[in-house]
């Protein structure tokens, strides 16, 4: 008994060496390894960053904590993608290391899509939702402003419509996400548009008719419901539309 109760003891004490010693390796002899690797001429030469347009060169850098002659083995690609996906613009990013000493990113950027109107604030909106946290949207002003609490959401899905007929986006200031879950649209001339919910790709299709025959796009301000199933419901809101809104009655 006393001999087993001996060998256990020493195999529990043997465990635990084990243990300690892996700690050890894994951590104590990180540093030693990768000054190693440096003596042995392991050291990062060049960095390559593919598809950045918006992200700023050395914000990047630095948010990896990349300098030139480090050691490759302090370059951790997983370590290295998660520190680029908390920066502003980067939404998704994939890091190769060579032994060679040459590191490969290859980003892909959020898109600005839209300003969403979140309180008394705009905050620039991707294609997928996502809001981008930038300085300012000086250079997005240009894009048109979406509103309501769920717009972030659907706005994906307003784009692809938008996509059958690019020409619209360019017109469109602002567009409105209702509790109905349909989009209202305001025109840069002031015309609204009130589109139906289902299907939507119907809502193009009729302003497209509207277009062609009116030239709906540039006409002065009136109000477009486009919400019934069998036709466009029309209405001036200024005395310069009037006879145009007669006369898409007329024709309908």
């Amino acid at each position: 008994m006393r001999k087993r109760g001996s060998w256990l003891l020493k195999g529990l004490c043997l465990s635990l060496a084990l243990a300690m010693l892996s700690s050890a390796l894994l951590w104590g002899w990180q540093r030693p390894f990768e000054a190693l690797a440096q003596r042995s001429g392991f050291v990062l030469r060049e960095i390559r960053i593919h598809d950045r347009s918006r992200s700023d060169k050395q914000e990047l850098l630095k948010a990896m904590r990349l300098q030139i002659g480090m050691s490759m083995a302090a370059t951790y690609p997983s370590q290295l993608r998660e520190r680029l996906l908390e920066l502003r613009w980067v939404a998704d990013a994939r890091v190769q290391r060579y032994w060679s000493g040459l590191l490969v990113i290859a980003l892909r950027e959020h898109n600005p899509a839209a300003l969403w109107q979140n309180g008394g604030s705009l905050v620039p909106i991707s294609s997928d939702g996502i809001p981008i946290i930038t300085d300012g949207f000086t250079p997005f002003e240009n894009l048109f402003q979406i509103s309501g609490e769920e717009a972030p959401a659907r706005l994906e899905e307003l784009l692809q419509i938008i996509a059958h007929w690019p020409e619209l986006h360019g017109h469109i200031s602002q567009a409105h996400l209702t509790k109905q879950r349909t989009w209202n649209l305001t025109l840069r001339t002031g015309t609204k548009v009130l589109l139906a919910f289902d299907p939507l790709l119907r809502n193009v299709l009729q302003l497209l008719r509207l277009e062609r025959h009116y030239g709906i796009l540039d006409a002065p301000p009136m109000v477009i419901d486009l919400r019934a199933s069998d036709r466009a419901s029309v209405r001036a809101i200024s005395e310069d539309a009037k006879a145009l809104v007669m006369k898409m009655r007329d024709g309908q």
